[in-house]
């Protein structure tokens, strides 16, 4: 019976360990965001939802540092529709290809609320 447990614990403890190391692997420098084009929407007459693009170097690490803090890549999804809340679109563009970003007004999560804010600073 002991050497049952012994085994089960090793186990246990090797996954732990795999765990581990999976995690230590993530890049520790954000992509390279080349460009974004950003557009939001709500439903608020006379809102503003056309889109725009930046290229510029300083907006795109922005938005490559708080993906990365969130440990966030790809296309994403946050949050849901929901009446009165406001819809933020990315599309990104890296080395690697193209992406988007749908974060829905509702449920966002801190990552959603923190892209939301950063899109809207940039409409400003």
């Amino acid at each position: 019976m002991t050497f049952s447990i012994s085994r089960a614990g090793g186990a246990l403890l090797a996954a732990a360990a795999g765990v581990l190391l999976l995690a230590g692997c993530q890049d520790p420098d954000p992509m390279t965001i080349t460009s974004a084009v950003y557009s939001q929407d709500q439903a608020i007459e006379g809102f503003d939802t056309s889109e725009a693009t930046t290229d510029d170097p300083e907006q795109t690490a922005q938005l490559a540092d708080l993906l990365h803090e969130h440990g966030l890549s790809g296309d994403i999804k946050l949050g849901e529709s929901c009446p009165g809340g406001r819809s933020t679109y990315v599309d990104y563009t890296t080395p690697e290809g193209s992406y988007h970003i749908n974060v829905g007004g509702c449920d966002q999560g801190e990552a959603g609320e923190a892209i939301e804010y950063l899109i809207a600073s940039w409409r400003q």
